[in-house]
């Protein structure tokens, strides 16, 4: 059985957070509407719900009826964010893909890729090793296979979306796109590899363990 490793954390407000760095400049997103932010704030609650059900009865045995009840809505009001439970188990992925183009968007333009790449995992890992949720989620997609399937239905919306983040910052020219694609599938698979990496051995060094990532993935090809 394949498990996917990508996690997604929110801020400690509960919505998602656009990530700097201190050599960075700011990236200025465009500020969403008063529906729009109440539409991601039910859907972050629902989503909290769903997680810490999943982790207490079990992924398969939690009905969308009692994560409506836990997050406060009505099943209708449920079913209006999310099709059915696998779409919100898969919400995971989404969110955590654009948790690494947050990262990646607030590089400075002048970063080689190689830059680029370390500081988007080093943030990335960093931030989902302090959240308990990071850690729920882990256990939830190990434990039960149908919500690893469900997690994974994503996945190619996930890598599509990194994948862009990744082509604004390629030359033009004959395989960008395919360098683009390459960058996009790495990025979730190498950052939710030391995510998994870190909560399975505790380990705190989160600078260690992206260095010691990158470098295992270079040894791979050096011989």
């Amino acid at each position: 059985m394949t498990i996917s490793v990508s996690l997604w954390y929110p801020s400690r407000d509960g919505m998602r957070r656009s990530v700097t760095s201190a050599a960075s400049v700011p990236v200025r997103a465009p500020i969403p509407d008063v529906k729009t932010r109440k539409q991601q704030l039910v859907r972050e609650i629902i989503w909290d719900a769903a997680t810490s059900l999943f982790a207490e009865k079990g992924y398969e045995e939690t009905t969308v009826d009692e994560i409506a009840r836990a997050a406060g809505v009505s099943p209708r009001s449920c079913f209006r964010y999310f099709a059915n439970k696998s779409e919100i188990m898969a919400y995971s992925l989404v969110s955590f893909a654009e948790q690494i183009i947050a990262a990646l968007d607030a590089c400075p333009k002048t970063w080689t890729m190689r830059e680029v790449f370390r500081r988007m995992m080093l943030q990335v890992v960093e931030d989902a090793v302090k959240h308990p949720r990071a850690r729920r989620v882990f256990e939830i997609l190990k434990r039960w296979p149908a919500a690893a399937a469900a997690h994974s239905t994503r996945m190619a919306d996930a890598q599509a979306m990194v994948s862009a983040a990744f082509e604004k910052r390629i030359p033009k020219n004959r395989t960008a796109g395919l360098a683009a694609a390459l960058l996009g599938g790495l990025a979730i698979q190498m950052t939710g590899v030391t995510i998994r990496w870190c909560i399975e051995r505790e380990q705190s060094d989160v600078e260690a363990a992206v260095n010691e990532t990158l470098a295992t993935f270079g040894q791979l090809f050096s011989a």
